[in-house]
């Protein structure tokens, strides 16, 4: 009776410690949608990936004083804690993205990436962004806020065939929208969105202050 008793005990806590460890994996956390691959969640024909390749970059004109901050290259991103901006261009079909806040020491940070419209390459910018983003010690992410600066898919330009190529606008339209989901997860509410010309190159800058501007237009 003893033994029966002893074996009901220990497996009844099996029961119990198998029923506990199993809950979480009915959750899908943040870490796990942001560990989602962006090659499997925007998808487009080969002939699409290589029309917006061959779109991407252009010479634009920086708004700061390039002396005042560090320029972020096309598929790249940089992290900023200490009073010096970022700045990238040539934003045509791509997408940049900055984040702003304050460290819990009430210190400013800054992150920018210059997302490229890559069929490869989209998961490792990601991840880039994200590396940068985790080398800021101590965010407050009560403060932090998202700026987006997209082609605009909704107005007619030569890019998007005036309207008639659906393929592009579509891959940009799940470029924008995937990319959103992902910081949003890293910032307080959504981010700021703001569409520009997709005809001509753009560039995205964050100053000292945090302040973000768009060729030159103040968005923060």
């Amino acid at each position: 009776m003893r033994f029966a008793g002893a074996l009901s005990t220990l497996l009844l806590g099996a029961s119990l410690t198998t029923s506990v460890l199993a809950a979480p994996t009915q959750i899908e956390t943040q870490l796990e949608r942001r560990a989602q691959n962006l090659e499997k969640d925007i998808q487009a024909s080969a002939e699409t990936w290589k029309y917006f390749a061959g779109k991407c970059g252009g010479s634009s004109k920086r708004s700061l004083d390039k002396r005042a901050s560090i320029d972020v290259a096309m598929g790249e991103a940089n992290s900023m804690d200490f009073p010096i901006g970022l700045s990238t261009g040539g934003l045509k079909p791509c997408i940049g993205v900055v984040i702003t806040g304050a460290k819990k020491d009430g210190g400013l940070f800054r992150v920018l990436g210059h997302f490229i419209a890559s069929e490869f390459s989209k998961q490792s910018q990601w991840d880039k962004f994200l590396s940068a983003y985790n080398k800021i010690p101590n965010i407050d992410k009560d403060t932090t806020t998202g700026y987006m600066s997209v082609p605009d898919h909704t107005k007619k330009s030569s890019f998007y065939g005036n309207g008639e190529n659906k393929d592009a606008i579509k891959l940009s339209k799940e470029m924008e929208d995937e990319f959103k989901k992902r910081v949003d997860e890293l910032v307080d509410g959504n981010p700021k969105m703001f569409p520009r010309d997709v005809d001509s190159a753009s560039t995205m800058e964050v100053n000292d202050k945090n302040e973000v501007f768009v060729n030159g237009q103040k968005i923060s």
